[in-house]
């Protein structure tokens, strides 16, 4: 996925308070089209998470396998259009 232009496609910047587990991830947006917000939560069982959001009548899409330093997730979209990706927690 490449995210910006030039010298920025590809970066993004994770905020957490100290100690804190939930982090923050800021990135341009995909494309370089604004709008379609993201939020990321990290489970520790995605597959079993993937099952249960699809037991709820939730559709998964964009599932990628764990590649280098990136985690295998998926995402679900919210009613606005906005992703929730659900990562494999490291």
């Amino acid at each position: 996925v490449n995210w910006g232009e030039g010298d920025d496609a590809g970066r993004w910047v994770e905020v957490a308070p100290v100690g804190s587990t939930a982090r923050l991830a800021l990135n341009p947006p995909m494309g370089s089209a604004p709008g379609g917000g993201s939020i990321g939560i990290e489970v520790a069982d995605l597959a079993a998470e993937k099952a249960r959001l699809q037991a709820a009548g939730l559709d998964v899409a964009n599932e990628m396998p764990a590649g280098g330093p990136v985690p295998a997730m998926f995402s679900i979209n919210d009613p606005d259009g906005n992703w929730i990706w659900v990562v494999q927690a490291g």
